[in-house]
This record gives structure tokens, C-alpha cells and sequence, in this order.
């Protein structure tokens, strides 16, 4: 008889599914949803920020982790904006997280409710990150 290899805990549970780019292709999508909302608010187009981009892949990969609920607080305490101070960025952001869908479509219709008076829809934020991991969204909105 053969005796199977032993296998590590951490060997049985699969990373996270990523783009080669280390990105999931939704996270493009995400901010392309958000944008026709403010496109309609009267706002101009989001630019994209690396600094944001890193800070929403960070939270998303720390949400992933812990299997949990969706936060804006990571296991050290730090907020959005500690995190994206931390990486250099100087301007004021919000975060958005939302779990538990694998559909853009299903995560933006979520936020549809809360939006109407919505920091999303305020024009005052330029710029933006966002990160999927799977089933654990972020976007970073930031004011420069």
C-alpha cells in the first residue's frame, strides 16, 4: 500500500486568483461601474493611482486572509488613510469594501442604495484604486 504525502495546511488552501499582472481584471471593471455613476453626478473621470491601487490590494489581500467580514480596519489598526499615508500619498480618501459576490454588476447594485448622498459621488475625489481578491472588493477614492 502507498501512504499519501503528507500536505501543509497552508499547501491545501489555494492563494488568492490573480492576473499576471498581479491584478484581478474585475477591479477595472469596478471602477469603470463607479465612474458612470459619477459620470452622471457631473463628475470628471477618476485618474488611476498606484499608491491607491497598492493600499485597496493590500486591504483586499488582509480581507481574503481572515475570511471575514468586510473591514476599513486591518489587523494592525491601521485605516485607509493610515495605509495610504504610509505609502506616501497626501491627500484626504475613502474606502469602500463589500464581500461575498463574485459579480461587478451585484457589487456596485449594492452600493446603488447608499449612493444617492454617497462620498462616491462627490466630485471633489480625483483619483483611484481598487482591488479584487477573491470576493473581497476595494476601492480607495482619493482628493488629489
Amino acid at each position: 500500500s502507498v501512504t499519501p504525502p503528507k500536505v501543509s495546511p497552508a499547501a491545501r488552501t489555494p492563494g488568492p486568483q490573480l492576473g499576471a499582472d498581479g491584478q484581478d481584471p474585475r477591479a477595472g471593471e469596478f471602477v469603470q461601474e463607479v465612474e458612470l455613476r459619477r459620470s452622471a453626478a457631473g463628475c470628471q473621470p477618476l485618474r488611476d493611482n498606484e499608491v491607491l491601487r497598492d493600499a485597496a490590494k493590500s486591504q483586499a489581500l488582509e480581507l481574503w486572509s481572515r475570511q471575514g467580514a468586510a473591514a476599513h480596519v486591518d489587523h494592525k489598526g491601521a485605516t485607509a488613510q493610515d495605509r495610504v499615508t504610509k505609502l506616501g500619498y497626501h491627500g484626504h480618501v475613502i474606502e469602500v469594501v463589500a464581500s461575498g459576490t463574485k459579480r461587478v454588476d451585484q457589487v456596485v447594485g449594492a452600493f446603488d442604495w447608499v449612493m444617492t448622498d454617497s462620498d462616491l459621488l462627490d466630485c471633489t475625489y480625483k483619483s483611484s484604486g481598487a482591488a479584487v481578491v477573491d470576493g473581497f472588493w476595494v476601492l480607495v477614492l482619493g482628493s488629489v
